[in-house]
């Protein structure tokens, strides 16, 4: 939980002759930069040089993340600076050597949990264009969804996005991407303490993405346990979403089978969604049921015990609930005659919840209210 409590470097006399001749050795143009660091690889080493660089420099946390030619799984070898840095002549330099099986990038940087990244490269190697295309050629069949121009494919327990006629546009903002599991213990614990239904592996294009040959194209390594759906899109901070797209896959439906079967509470609204509150989510169950009855947007508003517990959002806007409105087809699914949708409740105490649906031009179709706890 806490990590390392103290740790302690022990400097050699060979120290900074090590570094210094690392330097000396160095040849060429250095292959990125980022932060002020001119980064080289030469062979299976990796060395950071800053100059005119002092502690303060050296105080935030190294990111440093190698995924191999043959597989999509990246390693992470993140690291503070004392453990492979030195300070010497004025400079900083970190030396780092990589792992020996064949690599097809490399992205690095410093981040701090408060910030994020502070600053991050992505160095390319040989093998790294070789390995998109080999992936590329091996996809069969149809893309399974499409959005932003582009085509998603899901093989097996990878996910592959690709568009034609490409560019660094296409590229910008940071990607969505929700894991639901059929049977949410599935999930990490980290997913299951903050109250999520779903596994966040949100990234930047960087991280998973190539462009060549006119094309973008990301892979991305899916969890193992049974997946009930996918959804991903792209954003731009300070806008709003570029694209969204939703994946329906075999276990989706098996998913709200067993949450309809688990009810074990009366319903706390009775209208035209029988509404149930159980479980740390907000269920809505109609039978029967059909696509019609789907139609408009359902509200949804959850109130807590402690209004300080709003997120920062909702209480620079003056409010007193957390607006948390939906679409049908964010959350919900159709069978066997039956319209269900299931959310996740935010994980604060909650007082009350107020929920419905509208049409547009129209107006309400319902309404009603739970107290929660009573």
């Amino acid at each position: 939980e806490e990590g390392a409590l103290w740790s302690a470097g022990i400097i050699s006399d060979g120290f900074h002759e090590r570094y210094r001749r690392a330097l000396a050795s160095l040849s060429g143009a250095p292959v990125e930069s980022g932060g002020g660091f001119d980064i080289y690889l030469d062979g299976d080493t990796l060395t950071y040089v800053k100059e005119n660089c002092g502690e303060e420099d050296t105080r935030v946390r190294f990111s440093l993340r190698v995924l191999p030619a043959d597989q999509a799984e990246r390693e992470s070898f993140n690291f503070d600076f004392p453990r492979y840095g030195a300070i010497l002549d004025g400079k900083c330099v970190i030396i780092r050597d990589l792992p020996d099986y064949p690599i097809s990038h490399i992205i690095t940087g410093q981040r701090t949990d408060e910030e994020g990244a502070l600053w991050s490269a992505g160095i390319i190697s040989d093998g790294f264009h070789e390995r998109y295309r080999r992936a590329l050629a091996s996809l069969s069949g149809a893309p399974v969804e499409s959005g932003g121009g582009f085509d998603i494919y899901l093989d097996g327990d990878t996910l592959t996005y690709v568009k034609e006629n490409c560019g660094e546009e296409d590229t910008r903002g940071r990607f969505a991407l929700s894991v639901y599991p059929v049977d949410r213990n599935d999930l990490p614990q980290s997913a299951r303490d903050a109250g999520l239904d779903h596994e966040p592996l949100n990234f930047d294009f960087a991280e998973y993405g190539a462009i060549f040959d006119g094309k973008c194209a990301v892979i991305r390594d899916l969890p193992e346990y049974p997946i009930s759906h996918i959804e991903t899109g792209q954003w731009m901070k300070g806008e709003d979403g570029l694209w969204s797209a939703r994946i329906i896959l075999d276990g989706f439906h098996e998913r709200y089978r067993r949450a309809l079967a688990s009810l074990s509470v009366a319903p706390a609204i009775r209208s035209d969604f029988d509404v149930y509150v159980e479980g740390g989510a907000i269920i809505y169950v109609k039978s029967p049921c059909a696509e019609g009855d789907t139609r408009g947007r359902f509200a949804l508003s959850v109130y807590p015990v402690d209004p300080n517990d709003l997120p920062k959002r909702a209480r620079n806007a003056g409010l007193e609930h957390e607006p948390l409105n939906f679409d049908f087809a964010e959350y919900g699914a159709v069978f066997d005659g039956k319209c269900a949708i299931i959310r996740r409740l935010p994980s604060y105490p909650i007082s009350s919840i107020e929920t419905g649906q509208w049409l547009p031009g129209e107006g309400e179709l319902w309404s009603g209210r739970v107290a929660v706890g009573d």
